[in-house]
């Protein structure tokens, strides 16, 4: 990593920082989604009521100890909650932070063990912050925000200068942290492992493997520990088993699955097209370099319909695609001819800036639509009595949650988790009679939530969108009639 700062290296630098703020500024500004929602709000009540519950999960009841999901992540917000505040910014800043360091940590391992040159360092931190299937998890946030640091441990784990005891121990705190994080990174890890073990069939890959799943189990038996003694192991059970086997209709399916994000099929057809130059002229380069460029394909060909075969494969699941098929790069880019690289990195890097272009020329719509939810939660504020309980869309999240009241999200009915407010263990009739208010996007979502919570209602405010913005839909708050 020095290259990079090398005295005449020192614009790659300049452009890295300059796209990362860039990358942040598109990233605080986007608006709350569902996941985001889900997997923040329980840390969030934590921090601001003390206890550890969401009104965001169907298969919780808002009473019941959160244990839907691996604790990890609501645990670090609720953390860094109580320290900074809770608010859109203090969410984001938390969440670019994570997703820059695993960036640099993944850089940093891909240089130790390449010895990459800045060109290639700066075009693969560029895709990191810009390419959808990976800046998703700042951009859409959810679990996936951990990946890029998970992939540079495990890069670091299978290090040969590493000692046995220090790989083993990389591997096994890996493990661990996958366990409280999200089981989807076990599952991935431990194929990366087998594919590690195919390459190196020694001893120290076959104890590292191992390490990761005695991390993985001892993680697992830990939360059964916890969960069963607070009576919360069979749900997060049903909430885990809920997602296998689930078929949601905005899933893509077919071959649609392999373009569920826009810069997949693109590098799909460059690893294509580079492997058959590296077979027709290996006297360009490293004859094993078709190897890396078939991986990529491999990737990009296999990961998709081995996901769909368990569960649901979707746009926040492509950084396992993406991240393979990256590491395929950097290892096939010294058997490019010099010709064929340039021409490699100048398409890369216009890709990224047709990427970069396209989030950043969302920035004033962002922001605009920033200021009008704002002027929802002012509205809020000023019309509920104190204490008065309400339900509202999730886009509102940031706006209206706080130690005042009692807040219920709603997640359309296609989203998957969260499904309103008609099941009674989520949201039980006697809860339902006492919400008095509701704040919906629209007013067919105002009336899917009025409807579900029963008896009359009537309009109290408007908010139509601000100029520049947009939106088919009106901001409604609705009040129970009395």
């Amino acid at each position: 990593m020095s290259a990079l700062f090398d005295p005449k290296h020192r614009s790659w630098l300049i452009w890295g920082i300059l796209a990362a703020a860039l990358a942040a500024a598109v990233a605080i500004l986007n608006p709350p989604w569902c996941d985001e929602v889900a997997y923040l709000d329980p840390g969030a009540r934590l921090a601001l009521f003390g206890s550890f519950t969401s009104t965001a999960w169907v298969s919780n009841s808002p009473e019941t100890f959160w244990a839907s999901s691996n604790p990890g992540m609501p645990l670090l917000f609720a953390g860094w909650f109580k320290v900074f505040g809770f608010g859109l910014l203090q969410a984001r800043t938390l969440l670019c932070l994570l997703h820059f360091l695993g960036a640099l940590v993944f850089i940093t391992a891909l240089y130790r063990r390449l010895r990459c040159g800045p060109g290639v360092l700066f075009v693969v931190w560029l895709a990191c912050l810009w390419l959808p299937s990976l800046a998703n998890s700042i951009f859409q946030p959810r679990l996936e925000v951990f990946a890029l640091l998970f992939c540079g441990i495990f890069l670091f784990s299978i290090e040969p200068s590493r000692s046995r005891l220090g790989q083993v121990l990389l591997a096994f705190l890996l493990g661990l942290a996958c366990a409280f994080i999200g089981l989807h990174f076990s599952g991935f890890f431990a194929l990366m492992s087998l594919v590690a073990w195919g390459v190196q069939r020694n001893l120290n890959s076959f104890l590292r493997g191992l390490a990761l799943a005695v991390g993985t189990l001892l993680g697992v038996f830990i939360l059964y520990l916890v969960y069963r003694g607070l009576h919360v192991w069979d749900i997060f059970v049903e909430a885990r088993a809920s997602h296998y086997g689930r078929d949601l209709a905005w899933v893509p399916k077919g071959w649609k699955m392999f373009a569920v994000t826009k810069d997949l099929p693109v590098f799909a057809g460059l690893a294509a097209t580079f492997a058959f130059l590296a077979w027709r002229r290996p006297r360009d380069g490293n004859p094993s370099a078709r190897f890396f460029w078939l991986t990529a394909l491999a990737a990009f060909l296999l990961i998709p319909p081995s996901i769909s075969v368990i569960g649901i494969y979707y746009g926040n699941y492509s950084w396992m695609v993406a991240v393979p098929m990256l590491l395929a790069f950097a290892h096939g880019w010294e058997g490019l001819a010099a010709n064929h690289r340039r021409y490699f990195r100048a398409f890369l890097i216009l890709s990224l800036i047709v990427a970069i272009w396209d989030a950043a020329s969302r920035i004033p719509r962002y922001y605009r639509l920033k200021a009008w939810s704002s002027d929802a939660g002012t509205v809020v504020r000023k019309t509920l009595p104190a204490g008065a309980p309400l339900a509202a869309d999730f886009c509102f999240y940031y706006d209206v949650v706080s130690p005042e009241r009692a807040v219920y999200f709603r997640v359309r009915k296609d989203e998957g988790l969260c499904l309103g407010f008609t099941q009674d263990r989520y949201c039980p009739p006697s809860l339902r009679k006492s919400i008095d208010w509701v704040l919906a996007m629209g007013v067919e979502s105002a009336h899917e939530m009025t409807d579900s919570l029963g008896g009359d209602w009537v309009l109290a405010a408007t908010l139509a969108p601000p100029p520049g913005v947009r939106n088919p839909h009106n901001i409604l708050l609705y009040r129970r009639a009395q």
